[in-house]
C-alpha cells in the first residue's frame, strides 16, 4: 500500500463547502473517513440551521447605523445604499417578530415573504445585496469597529472594567439573509415566541441532509461512515444516499468482543405489582406508573454490584421523576428516594451545570463506597455520549420509556411531512416512512446509551430496558446486533418481573464466582 497523506478536521470545516474553498480543501479522488458517523446526519442539519432573535437583530441594527453614522461622509453612495438596505431587512425580519403574539400559538413555521413584508423591501436585490456583503465584508468591518469603540471605552473606565466584547451578531445574521435569498426545497423556516419578546426567535432548518453531502460523495473517490453504534442502519440509506443505487454502497456490522455470557440483556414490561410500563407521552406522567418504577428499581439495587446508570428520556421527566419519589407517603414512612440512598449513593446529571464534577463524584463512589452508586442520566444529554462507563462504573444500564421525539412541535410536523412526501414521490407508504424516520431516531439515542457499557473484552454488564414496547421486535430489531443476541429466545413477549430479578441476580452471581 503506498503512503498516504492523512488530513484531520472536525465536522464543520469538512461538511461546509464555504469552509472547504477557504481551506483550500479538494476532496477530488481523495477517501473520506468520517468517525462517530451516528453524529452526521444532526451534524449537517445543525451546520446548516440558523437561529436568530429579535434582540440580536435590534443590536445588529444599532451596530450598523452606528458604523453608518460613523463613515458616512467615507462610504460612497453605492455603498450608503447597500447599507441602508441591510437596516431594512433587519428592520422587516424585527418587525415579524415583535407583532407576532403568544396567543397565536408559541411556534410556527412562517413563510419567507412574511418575514420580507417592510417598507421598501420588496425592491430590493437580494442577490445583488448578498454578492456586496460577500465581497465588501461589511460585517466584518462593523464588528470591528463595534469591537474597537467598546475597546475605547474600556480604557476609560477604571481598572478596564467594562462592557463585554459584543459577539459578531451581523456575521450570523447574514447567514440567515443567505437563507432567505435562496430559500432550499428541504429547508423550513420557524418562529418561537419567547416568555422575554427579545427572545422570539426565527429559526431556519435543514430537514434533508442528503443534498449538502451529496456534494462530498460525488467529488471523493470514497466515503467511509464509521462509528462503534450506528444502529439502526437503514437512516443512512434513505436519509443520505437516496439517490445512490444500492451496490454502490457496501456495509459491514461486526460483532462485539465479549461472549455474550458476559451480558444480560432484558425488556421490562411490568412492575413488581404487576403495573404496565407504558413510558408514552400520555401514560407515562401517571402517579402510579412513577412509583411502580421506582419500586421496582428499588427492589433490584440490592443485587446490583458497583455503578448503576439510569437514562430517562428528558431532564425535564426525570426531575419529575425525582421529585415524586422524594415525596414521602406518610409522615412515618420515608420516600423512595430515602429508601434507594440507603442502597446505593444517589447522584444526577444537571441540564444547567458541567458533567465533570458529577462523574467524578460517581466514580469515587463506586470505587470506595461497598454498596456503590447509581447516576440517573439522560438520553441525548452529556452522559450518554462520549463517556465511558466501563468496569465497576456500569455493571448495569437502565434505559426508562423511548426517547421519541415530541410529535406536535412545529419542527417535528415539517419533518414528518417533507419525509412523507418524500416517501409518496418514491412510491413508498407515507405513514410507514414517518414511523420508521421516528424510530430510528429515537432508537439511535438509546443504542448511543446502551453503549456507553461493556468496553472491552473482559467487561461485563447487565441492560434493562424499562418499558413494554421494548418487548416488540419491531423495536427490538433496531437494537445492535450484540445486544440481539443476548436476548435470547422467546423474547418477543417480554419477562415477568419475577423472572428478570432471578435472572438477574443469576447473572452477578456467576459474574462474582468467575472473578473469585
Amino acid at each position: 500500500v503506498k503512503p498516504s497523506e492523512i488530513v484531520t478536521l472536525p465536522y464543520p470545516l469538512l461538511l461546509q463547502k464555504t469552509a472547504r474553498e477557504a481551506l483550500g480543501l479538494s476532496l477530488k479522488n481523495h477517501i473520506v473517513i468520517i468517525d462517530e458517523a451516528h453524529n452526521l446526519m444532526d451534524a449537517i442539519s445543525s451546520i446548516h440551521t440558523v437561529e436568530v432573535s429579535l434582540q440580536q437583530l435590534q443590536l445588529a441594527r444599532a451596530q450598523l447605523t452606528a458604523y453608518l453614522q460613523r463613515f458616512r461622509n467615507r462610504l460612497k453612495g453605492k455603498n450608503r445604499v447597500y447599507v441602508t438596505q441591510v437596516v431594512r431587512l433587519l428592520d422587516s425580519i424585527a418587525n415579524f417578530l415583535s407583532t407576532l403574539d403568544i396567543k397565536k400559538g408559541s411556534e410556527g413555521t412562517v413563510q419567507t415573504t412574511e418575514l420580507l413584508k417592510g417598507k421598501g423591501v420588496d425592491q430590493i436585490n437580494l442577490y445583488k445585496l448578498m454578492h456586496y456583503l460577500q465581497e465588501s465584508k461589511l460585517a466584518r468591518k462593523v464588528e470591528g469597529y463595534v469591537s474597537l469603540e467598546q475597546q475605547k471605552q474600556q480604557n476609560i473606565n477604571a481598572a478596564g472594567v467594562g462592557k463585554e466584547v459584543t459577539v459578531p451578531v451581523l456575521t450570523h445574521i447574514t447567514n440567515l439573509f443567505m437563507v432567505l435569498t435562496n430559500p432550499a426545497r428541504e429547508g423550513r423556516l420557524f418562529y418561537t415566541v419567547g416568555a422575554d419578546k427579545a427572545e422570539t426567535k426565527v429559526k431556519y432548518m435543514l430537514l434533508d441532509p442528503s443534498e449538502h453531502f451529496r456534494e462530498i460523495v460525488e467529488e471523493a473517490r470514497a466515503v467511509i461512515l464509521a462509528g462503534g453504534t450506528m444502529s439502526p442502519m437503514s437512516d443512512y440509506l434513505t436519509r443520505l444516499f437516496p439517490y445512490l443505487d444500492n451496490s454502490r454502497i457496501t456495509t459491514l456490522s461486526c460483532g462485539h468482543v465479549i461472549p455474550t455470557t458476559n451480558l444480560f440483556v432484558s425488556p421490562i414490561i411490568s412492575s413488581h405489582n404487576n403495573t404496565d410500563f407504558n413510558f408514552t407521552f400520555p401514560s407515562r406522567n401517571s402517579p402510579s406508573t412513577i412509583t411502580a418504577l421506582g419500586e421496582s428499581i428499588l427492589q433490584l439495587l440490592p443485587s446490583i454490584p458497583n455503578g448503576c446508570v439510569a437514562f430517562f428520556p428528558s431532564y425535564s421527566y426525570m426531575d419529575q421523576v425525582i421529585t415524586s419519589w422524594q415525596k414521602s407517603p406518610s409522615s412515618s414512612q420515608p420516600s423512595l428516594w430515602t429508601r434507594m440512598q440507603k442502597q446505593k449513593a444517589l447522584f444526577k446529571e444537571s441540564q444547567t451545570t458541567g458533567t465533570e464534577d458529577v462523574l467524578t463524584s460517581y466514580t469515587s463512589a463506586v470505587n470506595t463506597t461497598q454498596n456503590g452508586a447509581f447516576l440517573l442520566a439522560v438520553l441525548n444529554g452529556r452522559l450518554s455520549e462520549g463517556i465511558n462507563f466501563s468496569d465497576h462504573l456500569g455493571r448495569c444500564v437502565m434505559v426508562v420509556g423511548l426517547p421519541y421525539a415530541n410529535p406536535n412541535t412545529a419542527e417535528q410536523k415539517a419533518k414528518i411531512a417533507y419525509i412523507e412526501e418524500k416517501a409518496v414521490a418514491a412510491g413508498l407508504q407515507a405513514k410507514e416512512a414517518a414511523r420508521e424516520f421516528a424510530d430510528n431516531n429515537c432508537m439511535r439515542s438509546v443504542n448511543q446509551a446502551i453503549g456507553r457499557a461493556v468496553r472491552h473484552k473482559g467487561d461485563w454488564s447487565a441492560i434493562l430496558l424499562f418499558d413494554a414496547r421494548y418487548a416488540q421486535k419491531r423495536i427490538q430489531e433496531k437494537l445492535p446486533g450484540w445486544i440481539k443476541a443476548s436476548l435470547g429466545d422467546g423474547m418477543g413477549a417480554g419477562r415477568k418481573f419475577r423472572d428478570v430479578e432471578v435472572g438477574l441476580k443469576a447473572f452477578y452471581a456467576r459474574k462474582k464466582a468467575e472473578e473469585t
